[in-house]
């Protein structure tokens, strides 16, 4: 298995800077989390929402959290250092034959 890994590291953000973008990340996993299950309901109608609205009431919980840690900094003006890593794991794909 082949790996890639990429490292963001930002220091410094003023704390409107990094709620928007932390933010703008997780909305878009939730959006992607509803047009994901609505591809796969359009194929068959019979897939409940089930597992789309556990991922997103974690998703929306992750949201709360972040906006109770941001309203605790005590100033805009604090600065804020973030660091996201990101890791593609490339998959063998050879499989025996008989």
């Amino acid at each position: 298995m082949k790996s890639n890994k990429f490292i963001f590291e930002e220091f410094g953000l003023k704390k409107y800077d990094s709620k928007e973008l932390i933010m703008g990340v997780i909305n878009h996993q939730i959006n992607h989390c509803k047009l994901e299950y609505l591809s796969q309901w359009e194929r068959s109608h019979s897939t409940t929402s089930t597992s789309k609205n556990q991922k997103i009431e974690v998703l929306e919980a992750k949201k709360r959290a972040l906006e109770v840690f941001f309203d605790a900094c005590n100033s805009d003006h604090s600065p804020i250092n973030f660091n996201v890593s990101i890791e593609l794991k490339e998959m063998n794909t050879n499989t025996e034959h008989s």
